[in-house]
This record gives structure tokens, sequence and C-alpha cells, in this order.
């Protein structure tokens, strides 16, 4: 899991990125929502574990929080906004509130595909700060609508989510998942109770504090045993484990084979 460093924040920002051919992206998690619109060819978007088609027609809203990945079985021609969460404020609710729907993919009506369509920011790749003029009007109109129509066809759920305290963990662990660190540890440097971070890491589905770490340390930890330059518990070490036994462990959880078994796939072509 990659924790996306850039699209946490609280600016009026907004990212636009264009992406054509065969696209894929490894599984990612941020503070801001993300509209996909899919203008040809089909992607397969992951999120919270879950494999949805979007089509040509279709787009997809991706509210904070939420774990997803991106893949084309074979051609695409799609727009990725990421907005930040005022500009989707009135959806979203406050630092204590979410929405989550019951899926992302959906299918606009026409008239609403040809409008954001038409009015796609032109800017590229880096996060772009929106003032109080036409350029962020016509985002937050753009984004408004898009969830105006994404709340009326998908059912959504409110939850209580705390929002500074599960973005400044995710920000704290993406900057210390090498070093021993706690959960105690962790809640110790925020401020917060250890009670109190669980609750927030526990939102994102299937994900507990010792299972976030992990993730972090053996994504570091795939290129190394590819590249194979370092033994393995040297591998472990840098990335953060007490050990060789509990990085098999963990990388076993996480990826589903050990490491040297990963290794062997990976040089292998499989």
């Amino acid at each position: 899991m990659y924790i996306q460093l850039d699209n946490f924040g609280s600016k009026s920002s907004l990212k636009s990125l264009f992406e054509e051919g065969v696209y894929s992206c490894v599984e990612r998690i941020h503070q801001f929502p993300e509209i996909v619109l899919v203008m040809d060819g089909e992607v397969v978007i992951t999120v919270d574990g879950v494999e949805e088609v979007a089509r040509r027609g279709d787009m997809a809203v991706i509210t904070p929080f939420r774990t997803h990945s991106f893949r084309t079985p074979e051609y695409c021609n799609i727009w990725i906004g990421v907005i930040s969460g005022d500009l989707a404020g009135d959806f979203l609710g406050g630092d204590k509130i979410y929405s989550r729907g019951e899926r992302a993919v959906f299918t606009p009506s026409h008239s609403l595909f040809e409008y954001v369509r038409s009015h796609l920011p032109k800017e590229y790749g880096k996060p772009i700060v929106l003032e109080g003029d036409e350029a962020y009007r016509s985002v937050k109109a753009l984004t408004y609508v898009v969830f105006e129509e994404y709340m009326r066809l998908v059912p959504n759920t409110l939850g209580k989510i705390e929002n500074n305290a599960l973005a400044s963990t995710l920000l704290y662990i993406s900057a210390h998942f090498t070093e021993n660190i706690s959960l105690e540890s962790v809640a110790k440097a925020l401020g917060y109770s250890p009670t109190h971070i669980s609750h927030s890491i526990s939102v994102i589905p299937g994900v507990n504090f010792r299972k976030l770490v992990n993730s972090l340390r053996v994504d570091r930890a795939k290129p190394m045993i590819i590249e194979g330059k370092l033994r393995m518990l040297d591998i472990a070490l840098e990335c953060g484990f007490s050990g060789e036994r509990s990085f098999n462990r963990a990388f076993l959880d996480i990826a589903g084979v050990t490491p040297s078994e990963y290794r062997k796939e990976k040089l292998s072509g499989d």
C-alpha cells in the first residue's frame, strides 16, 4: 500500500491527470476524493479490495481514505481528477462525518458526461492551488454536479470519521514505518489515545494498525527483493522488521507468498 502524501492537506487544489493507452497504478490511499471519467476503453478499479469495471461513458467517485488501484486490460483513455476535500465538502461532511458509496463506478446521464468532458481542466500532473477565481468556480461546479449525480445513483452510508486524526496518523506512519513504532508510540507522538488511533484506522476496511505498517514495509521490501543485492535478513531490518521470521510471516500475510517465492516469481516473469 502506498500513502500518497501529495493528496493530503486543506488547500483548495486540483490534480488533473489524462491517461491514454495501458495504464496501472499500485494500491494507494489518501485524504482527497477522486473523480474518474472514462472516455474510451475500460479500466478496472479496485476499491477496498473490490474490483469494478468502468467502461466508456462511465465515471467513478473514490471518496477519502479508501484504498484503490487502477489497471487496464488493454486500452483506456481516462481523466482522473484528485480534488481537495473542501471542493466537495457539502457531500463529504465535516471532520467527523464521511460518506462512502456501495460502489465507486456509475453510469451518469449522457448530458452530465458531456458536460464534465467539455469542462475538464487542461492542466496536467502536479497539484494546482485554486484561488477564488474562475478556475476555482469551474472546478467546484464540476465537482458538485458529479457528486450530486453519484449520490443520487449510488446508495451511500454516512459514518463518523476523525478526518484530522486519520490524516495525521497516516502521514506519521508513512514517515516512520521503518522504525520500531507501535500503536502506543504513534498515539503518544500525535497526542491521541491508542484507542482513538486504532478507531481512526478501523474505517479502512480490512486494515488495522499492524497490517497498515506491515503493508508499507512489505511494499518497500519488494524492489529490494527483486534487485537481490541484500540478504533477506538485511532487507527485513532495513524495512523495519525485527528479524527474518517476522518479515517472512508478514510478507506471506500481505503478498500471499514468501519473500523467496516472490523473488522467484518476478525473476521468472510470472
